[in-house]
């Protein structure tokens, strides 16, 4: 039973899909007793039932107590990487062409970009593929989509509107800072640990204190994490 997903400031929605589905098992559990055609009488078993829901939104809930939780983890960017790569081998045998027409590089940042989510990995190659195939030159089956065509294509407007519902969360009431947000987030991917003082030279224009309350937010919600080397705070993704 896969659950749709619910605001985490309202749990009553959720928690009604849970009543209902418990009264549900209750009642597959009550009646599992069946009569066969033969006249005799089985007993069908308790029913496993499978119930996927979002994470953020988990209520108290009384039947939730009966479950074995597992959580799904965000895909790593290798392992999207690998899935393209399975993919394109049914077609291929050439392993240099494995990842083609992304060259390696390429579908790594798309993967990054991806933030661990399958259908925003397919997005974004779909988004690259399209550029490509209504490229006024027509299609060429020899191009290869770069790095920099994928920055080019995956734009910062394009994940500060994907990222909008997670930023929304530390910054409500200030679209400014998502955008500081997702630049941050770029620029830490593309060039690795990175000290806050070329950060806010960087981004934020030398301004220290707006530069330091994004970081630390940033920082505070798992998007960053922080090594102090002396006097200086490392950011890194």
């Amino acid at each position: 039973m896969d659950l749709w997903d619910y605001s985490k400031t309202n749990v009553r929605d959720i928690i009604k899909a849970l009543d209902a589905i418990q009264d549900w098992w209750l009642m597959r559990s009550e009646n599992r007793v069946k009569k066969t055609g033969t006249g005799a009488f089985i007993d069908t078993g308790v029913p496993n039932i499978v119930v996927m829901l979002q994470k953020e939104a988990l209520p108290l809930h009384f039947f939730l107590g009966k479950m074995t939780f597992f959580e799904l983890k965000p895909w790593k960017p290798e392992e999207l990487v690998a899935a393209y790569e399975g993919f394109a081998q049914r077609f291929t045998k050439n392993k240099d062409e494995a990842t083609f027409p992304f060259t390696r590089d390429a579908l790594m940042e798309v993967a990054f970009l991806s933030r661990g989510i399958f259908r925003k990995f397919k997005e974004y190659v779909a988004a690259c593929l399209d550029t490509l195939l209504t490229d006024d030159a027509g299609f060429d089956i020899n191009k290869t989509i770069a790095l920099d065509d994928v920055k080019s294509i995956i734009t910062t407007d394009k994940l500060v509107q994907d990222m909008e519902l997670t930023l929304c969360e530390l910054w409500p009431r200030n679209k400014e800072n998502r955008v500081f947000a997702v630049k941050v987030l770029r620029l830490l991917r593309e060039h690795g640990p990175t000290a806050q003082k070329t950060i806010a030279a960087e981004i934020f224009d030398n301004n220290l204190m707006l530069c330091s309350r994004i970081l630390n937010k940033l920082g505070d919600y798992g998007f960053l994490k922080v090594e102090k080397k002396g006097a200086e705070k490392i950011w890194s993704v």
